[in-house]
């Protein structure tokens, strides 16, 4: 579930009357990031087939066909 807080409440002060909106994980590691992700893609629109990856402490893998999202994570390594 995404969450909204006014941002005076969490301690910023940039702006009179702002909003910090929090994107919901998908499921286990496939976080709020991926999500801003898919929605920056509009992938619940997209028509084809594509590969959204996001590549950070975890990775997160999003294979999209005809409107159908399917989502993977897995630990990323650091060398």
């Amino acid at each position: 579930m995404a969450l909204d807080y006014k941002a005076r409440d969490l301690g910023l002060r940039f702006a009179s009357g702002a909003y910090v909106h929090l994107l919901p994980n998908i499921a286990g590691y496939v976080g709020g990031d991926h999500v801003a992700v898919l929605l920056a893609l509009k992938a619940a629109g997209y028509k084809g087939s594509s590969w959204a990856l996001d590549i950070g402490t975890n990775t997160e893998v999003s294979l999209i066909d005809s409107s159908r999202i399917s989502s993977v994570s897995c630990a990323s390594v650091g060398l």
